[in-house]
């Protein structure tokens, strides 16, 4: 099960964490999750309940806590014609049928979010994502959404599979319409950044520094725990090495053996923040010193004095002679002859993606908006109201996957 929206050119799939509950009129437990609705029918989750209108966790004043109750406070509430409920946060349900309040004694339910009542019926959703409901006297687990969770910063696909890395949520990963989560221990963190793919293998780097290495079967952990400089600021592959940033500069593997590229004295104490290799040249991005070609012993600094806005590289890529880049705040750039020219003058801010198309054409994501680039001119990409993108790859030919602060997106068309 996903947790699936269509909006405009897009296909949105959402955050399932359920944060609010209600009843339909025919009896029906609806539940809102950041990214869509969904609804049961016999205890079973129902694909089509995007088009019901969505309950909400509303704004009504909690009842005070019952009266013998050592919880700090009450979490949720709900009233129907007959009865009455609430959650006491880390302690369990009340209920009160006209009399006084009484516990309910119900493991699993000591920390819930929301709570919805119909007649004698009621459901429950906890911190945790899981969904109770008790119905003529038996209280049933519900079958819970899946979907990509948290904020998502780094996408690849990988075996027929889609990976999403999460900012605290460990990887999302999709095969079919079936989403499931990877976490500790069977990856390094939770604190997934982004992904590459070198010799048949998904390497993913973790913004605390270690990488893993996925052969589509089992995890490896913290594959690289001997960089010369501390963990990986940054991951590239090429067709025929894998790119691995330092501070002071970047490490090589061609699948055989490893060189070090660490000593340059234009790059010491330098953050490397993205790496790209075109040819025989290397471009290198660091956190404000600009950008670096490198080919051979030879390197070339540039900077604002060659009309960058900002001199933190975010994102580059290169293809013949075009050299493009996305800075971290004033947008994406084109090299020409021996300057950059600003090519997004709507945006003012990070340029999370770059990506070259079939056509010729770079797809630009930013935190405004999604962009075409082609011909000297900039057009804007339809994507509703997920104006956010934080990260992209490539889905077909004529779609990309979009990582976004809620979920994830397919985007259908240039």
């Amino acid at each position: 099960m996903i947790a699936l929206a269509v909006v405009g050119s897009l296909i949105f799939f959402g955050d399932p964490a359920p944060v609010a509950l209600a009843f339909s009129p025919d009896h029906r437990l609806l539940v809102t999750a950041r990214g869509t609705v969904y609804s049961y029918t016999g205890g079973r989750l129902d694909r089509a309940a995007n088009s019901l209108p969505p309950p909400t966790s509303g704004t009504a004043t909690f009842p005070p806590l019952p009266t013998g109750s050592r919880a700090t406070h009450v979490s949720a509430y709900a009233a129907g014609h007959s009865m009455q409920i609430l959650a006491a946060y880390e302690e369990g349900l009340w209920e009160r049928r006209g009399g006084p309040w009484q516990r309910l004694a119900v493991p699993g339910l000591e920390r819930v979010r929301a709570l919805a009542v119909n007649d004698d019926q009621f459901a429950a959703t906890t911190e945790a994502g899981e969904i109770w409901s008790y119905r003529q006297g038996r209280w049933q687990k519900l079958e819970t959404p899946s979907g990509p969770t948290g904020s998502i910063y780094g996408l690849a696909t990988f075996h027929g599979k889609l990976f999403a890395a999460s900012f605290e949520n460990g990887i999302s990963v999709k095969q079919g319409s079936v989403w499931h989560r990877v976490m500790p221990p069977i990856i390094s963190t939770p604190h997934a950044r982004d992904f590459v793919t070198f010799r048949d293998r998904l390497y993913v780097r973790y913004s605390t520094g270690e990488v893993d290495r996925f052969d589509g079967k089992t995890w490896a952990k913290n594959v690289f725990p001997w960089l010369l400089r501390g963990g990986a600021t940054c991951l590239f592959a090429s067709q025929n090495s894998l790119w691995v940033g330092q501070y002071g500069g970047y490490s090589q593997f061609d699948g055989t053996r490893w060189t070090h590229d660490l000593k340059r004295p234009q790059l010491s104490n330098a953050v490397t923040t993205e790496l790209f290799a075109s040819q025989n040249t290397a471009w290198l991005g660091t956190q404000d010193r600009g950008l670096f070609r490198i080919s051979g012993s030879e390197i070339r600094q540039f900077d604002q004095r060659q009309g960058l806005g900002d001199d933190w590289i975010r994102h580059i890529y290169a293809t013949g002679q075009d050299v493009y880049v996305g800075l971290f705040r004033t947008g994406a750039y084109r090299l020409v002859d021996d300057q950059f020219v600003r090519i997004t003058p709507a945006v003012q801010n990070e340029v999370t993606g770059l990506i070259g198309n079939p056509d010729g054409s770079v797809t630009i994501s930013s935190r405004e908006g999604l962009f075409a680039y082609r011909k000297g001119q900039a057009r804007t990409l339809d994507t509703g109201k997920f104006t956010e993108v934080q990260t992209m790859t490539r889905g077909s030919s004529t779609s990309l996957w979009l990582g976004l602060p809620t979920g994830i997106a397919l985007h259908r068309g240039n």
